[in-house]
This record gives C-alpha cells, structure tokens and sequence, in this order.
C-alpha cells in the first residue's frame, strides 16, 4: 500500500533538528476508561470509550463529521468534561484539572492567532504566562523560529501569512511549551493539496524528533494511513476499530469501515460462486482492487485455487502509474480493479474480459 510505504520512508528520513530535544525524550501516554458524554439535547458524543494511546505515538482519530472524535479531543484538552469514566495522562487522571494546567497543547484548524501580535510575541505568550525570564524566552523562541524554518516572520504579523505559514507559527507556539501530549484538530484541512502534503511530512518529522504523544483528527482516511502509528476509526461515538494503517487496510472488521476506508469493492456473498459456505458466517466480501487481475477470455489459464468471473469493462479511469476499471460480471455486481499494465496492453470499455483472483484475497465484513 503506497501510503504505509511514504510513512515508512519518511519515518526512516533524517528529521531535522528541533529545539532543546537533541535525543527525544518520549512523552506520557493517554488513557481513556469508559468515557462518556452526551449533550443537553440528548446527542450521544461519546459512549464508553475505553483507549490507551502509548508514549510517543502518533494516534489519529478518523471518523464522519459529528462521529464523537472532536468531543474526544475536546475533553483531553480540558474544554469539555466527560459525564462520566476517566482520562489518564502518563498514568494519572486529569479529572478536575483545569485545561491551563494539563501537559496538553492543541492546534486548531482555523490556528486561533492572535491577530494584534508579531509571530515572535503569539510564540513567546505561553512561555509569558509561565513566568519565563525574557532572556530565556527570547532565546527559545529564536530557537523555535529557526527549527520551524520561520526566522523571516518573526516581525510580521498573523494578517501577513500564507495559511501554510500560519499553520507553521500554530505548531511552534503549542511545541515551545514543551507539552506532553499535543491535539490536533484537523490542522491541515483548509491548505491546498501541495501544501497539506509538505505539512503532513513536516508533522510527521516533528513527532519524531520530539517524541510528543500527538493525537491527530480527521476525516481524510489517506491522510491518516500516511501519518499514523496507530488509527482509531470512529462511529456513533464509539471506537469501531483501532490498529495500524497496514491492519486496518488489510483486515477492515466491517462494511462501515471497509468504505470508509475508501474500499469500493463491497459484495454481497451470495453473489459469488465459488466460495466455500464454511468460509465465514459474514454475508459481506471485499477484495481490494489491486488484488484482482483482468486477463483477456483467450489468455485465461483457469488455475486451480482462482476465482474467475466473466465481465465486460464498463469505465476506464487512467491514474498515470495506474488505470482503475470499473468491470460489470454477468451477474451485475460491478468491481473495481487496479491494473498497472503497460499502457499498449490497456483496455477500453466494451472490452470483455476475465476477472481473475485469489479466494484467499477475499475479506469477510461485519454488519
């Protein structure tokens, strides 16, 4: 999976040096125990959500607008309190202590700048509130100006920046203070596609060399898979499944979560033959189009061990390194398949063709 891959290759990058944290020391973990919360309304936010997030990892809540995980955030933060259960960071509860307090920092999506102050001064405010001799203020925030590549705006003002430049100016003032956990409440959404893509490396970069526990909304399931140690995938305010972005993509529990993960590939079992009845009691497949290959009816060697279905490509969708057809079978279930073929062996719709694959490559899904 391309995704899992960009993470590994950037994990494995050297990261570039970060204030005060020569050897990253790694930060508490959170814990969650049977949180819930509900609304005046009665709208269920949170329903007893059990978690535990380690130390130093990079853990990404991912879920539908209005799926709990903001509340979630919310409530690690201090802005809202849970109606009941408990929240752990490095082992102690932080029930009753006030947000101000927490070793938690939060990165807003619209950054929350104060507009009449100078980069240099909304950097500087947390270290101001914590009684920071101005020499040692004006010292690390030189120090994070430089690690965060940002020198040049440190006399600007909020009104002045890029949204990639504020995005920046938001993480060095939540980082300077040094939290234990860092929140990050879709941080990257309102940047354009060339710029969420530098940033998401640079946050990547940044948890590592820091060793912060990072939790990390959002509603971009790529974006999750790349950035994650582990993921979180939300639903009516409860954890549906949890694990790393290879377990999730190779074993989705269930149809919500296989479509959420953007796998089109959805089949009702009874559609296909072929499948042995004892397989799974589940009556929901998926196959991820990449696993499945189209030959043409005269070339199909019909292998023991291999599903084979006739079709007629209904859609072409060229990708540059890829082309996805859309095949209908016989028996109308339409397939998404990912062929990287070369491009004189490409096909066009009203082709027929031989869908061709594993039975072992065949994922059985909850309701």
């Amino acid at each position: 999976m391309a995704s899992v891959a960009e993470r590994i290759f950037v994990s494995q990058e050297s990261s570039p040096e970060i204030p005060n944290k020569v050897q990253p020391h790694i930060k508490g973990g959170v814990e969650l125990v049977h949180v819930d919360k509900a609304f005046s309304n009665g709208l269920v936010a949170t329903d007893d959500i059990s978690l535990t997030i380690e130390p130093g990892c990079f853990y990404s809540l991912l879920g539908p607008s209005g799926c709990g995980k903001t509340t979630l955030l919310r409530m690690i933060a201090g802005f809202d309190s849970p109606d009941a259960g408990d929240i752990r960071i490095a082992g102690k509860s932080i029930l009753g202590t006030p947000a101000y307090r927490r070793s938690v920092n939060t990165v807003f999506q619209s950054y929350c700048l104060f507009p009449h102050m100078t980069i240099r001064k909304n950097i500087e405010f947390g270290l101001k509130m914590k009684r920071i001799q101005p020499l040692k203020r004006r010292q690390r925030v030189d120090e994070m100006l430089s690690g965060m590549q940002i020198e040049q705006l440190a006399d600007a003002y909020p009104a002045q920046l890029s949204g990639g430049q504020k995005q920046r100016v938001a993480l060095a003032r939540a980082l300077i203070n040094e939290p234990e956990v860092l929140l990050l409440d879709e941080p990257l959404s309102a940047l354009d596609a060339k710029l969420r893509r530098e940033l998401q490396i640079e946050l990547l970069r940044l948890q590592k060399s820091t060793g912060i526990t990072f939790i990390f909304v959002t509603h971009d399931q790529h974006e999750a898979m790349i950035m994650s140690d582990k993921i979180g995938i939300m639903q009516h305010g409860r954890i549906q499944q949890t694990g790393s972005a290879y377990e999730l993509y190779e074993h989705p529990r269930t149809v919500f979560i296989a479509r959420f993960l953007g796998l089109q590939n959805i089949i009702r079992k009874s559609a296909l033959t072929h499948i042995p009845a004892h397989s799974s009691s589940a009556h929901h497949l998926t196959i991820h189009p990449e696993r499945i290959t189209l030959l043409s009816p005269n070339e199909n060697p019909r292998e023991d061990g291999l599903s084979n279905y006739r079709g007629v490509i209904k859609d072409r969708l060229y990708k540059g390194a890829h082309t996805d057809y859309v095949v209908e079978l016989e028996n109308g279930v339409e397939l998404l398949v990912s062929d990287q073929s070369p491009l004189h062996q490409r096909r066009t719709p009203g082709m027929y063709v031989d869908v061709v694959f594993s039975m072992a490559d065949l994922i059985p899904l909850e309701e």
